[in-house]
């Protein structure tokens, strides 16, 4: 996720590219605390944010949008 954070969000914005960051936690992708992480960045951007969680296992995703 720290790829994704530091290099690959900062560069997709400069290229106004993004206009909503989406994630995918469960146990098969994003860790609650990764989710976390990326949407503290996209926040801190002014970007909105929307999560896909807790589908598939409990990984804790609906504490993370509470």
């Amino acid at each position: 996720m720290r790829l994704v954070v530091e290099e690959i969000l900062p560069a997709a914005l400069g290229e106004g590219l993004v206009d909503a960051v989406d994630a995918f936690c469960e146990a098969i992708a994003f860790s609650a605390d990764e989710c976390a992480e990326l949407f503290e960045a996209a926040r801190g951007a002014g970007i909105p944010v929307r999560l896909h969680a807790d589908q598939l296992s409990d990984g804790g995703g609906a504490e993370l949008a509470a």
